[in-house]
């Protein structure tokens, strides 16, 4: 897993789900980490102590059921768990945050059960979160209001229309598609959910809006016309060339024709006046 990396990954929506309810198992996901331990390496310096400790007691349970076969040794939940801490630890400037950040890695790298791991847990850059944040909670959403959909009647249309609000409202937020897989991944819960829903998209009608789509890339554009205009210019060259070349060829044959045609003429005098010659000769 790389740090703040410029292609930071996206579950797509039965992905997230599965292993999202295998580290929330739990009403209450913590594990118990003696007062002794906190008192020993984390005295002071810490801002809402009470928060810090019950975090790094929930992060300690999500590695430890991230490392269990229930994540089947997968990297989903490690990516889900270190996008819960970056969110916890929001809260205030880049600089505040990444420090904060850097003492959960601290707890981590002090108890026994979680050293392994702190690799597992970087910052992410605040375009990447973004994105992240949005979808993650586009996937909570539907998972909530999906679940009221039974049993159906008309008045659980406000419910589905809700989702695909959700979603059109990040395809208004990020209209193109871009190099990682986060528009893929939104396509994906698209059909995820025209798929699951097929039948109450029918049934609700009008009552649900269409679903947007992302728009192809403006660079993507500008370099097929840079393509066309190149090859439309390489075109013309060529055609120039040519046409330089024909009119040489052209120019040359004139050349070699007038000179063949004034040899025979002379030759042709040359002859008659010889015959004229031999012709009165006494």
């Amino acid at each position: 897993m790389t740090i703040n990396s410029t292609n930071e990954n996206y579950e797509t929506v039965k992905v997230y789900l599965y292993y999202y309810n295998i580290l929330n198992d739990t009403n209450d996901p913590t594990s118990e980490i003696s007062d002794d331990f906190f008192r020993t390496h984390f005295s002071n310096g810490i801002d809402n102590r009470s928060k810090f400790i019950k975090n790094c007691k929930r992060l300690n349970y999500y590695i430890t059921r991230s490392i269990s076969t229930e994540c089947h040794n997968n990297d989903a939940c490690f990516e889900i768990t270190n996008y819960w801490l970056n969110d916890e630890v929001r809260t205030d400037s880049d600089q505040i945050n990444r420090a904060l950040l850097d003492k959960y890695k601290e707890f981590m790298g002090e108890y026994n059960k979680t050293k392994s791991y702190v690799s597992k847990i970087y910052y992410i850059n605040n375009e990447l979160f973004s994105k992240k944040k949005v979808l993650y909670e586009l996937y909570d959403e539907y998972d909530k209001l999906y679940n009221l959909l039974e049993p159906f009647d008309h008045s659980k249309c406000a419910h589905l229309a809700t989702i695909v609000n959700s979603y059109n409202n990040i395809i208004t937020q990020y209209p193109q598609k871009d190099n990682n897989n986060f528009s893929v991944t939104l396509t994906d819960f698209k059909s995820h959910v025209q798929k699951k829903a097929e039948e109450y998209i029918a049934l609700c009608g009008r009552k649900i809006p269409d679903f947007k789509s992302f728009v192809e890339n403006p660079l993507y554009g500008i370099d097929e016309t840079r393509n066309l205009l190149q090859t439309a210019e390489d075109l013309g060259d060529f055609h120039s060339q040519e046409s330089e070349n024909l009119g040489s060829t052209i120019t040359i044959t004139f050349f070699g024709t007038t000179v063949g045609i004034f040899f025979t003429l002379m030759l042709f005098y040359k002859v008659n006046k010889y015959s004229i010659k031999i012709h009165y000769i006494p």
